[in-house]
């Protein structure tokens, strides 16, 4: 129902972030996957998107060659520093109970003059 709700709010501020080709993006809390697989088909062959969420099983069945679904908890796991363009979440914040932690390692994962 949130995908059904949100999708095309979501999709028109990823539109005007400019998300195009070759991008690196990453997908916390990927949820059912509809944003994964719109940022994977919007980034192409060229670039790469990480789908992470805590319980992956509504994303075990997403299948793109750029697309790469990782069970991750982003409180507590370790994530690469500096190595995306995009790092976008939806509704996950507010599950957190160490929301600013997980927030600093969101802010961290965004490549320095990443989208400029």
């Amino acid at each position: 129902m949130l995908e059904l709700l949100m999708d095309p709010l979501t999709i028109r501020r990823l539109e005007a972030r400019g998300v195009t080709e070759a991008w690196n993006c990453l997908e916390v809390g990927a949820g059912g996957g509809s944003v994964a697989l719109w940022l994977a088909q919007r980034v192409g062959p060229g670039g790469r998107v990480v789908a992470s969420d805590i319980n992956t099983r509504f994303l075990r069945d997403l299948d793109m060659p750029n697309l790469e679904v990782r069970q991750h908890d982003i409180v507590s796991d370790d994530l690469e520093k500096g190595g995306y363009d995009l790092v976008h979440c939806r509704a996950l914040l507010l599950h957190l109970a160490e929301r600013e932690k997980g927030l600093r390692r969101m802010a961290a994962a965004v490549r320095l003059g990443a989208g400029s």
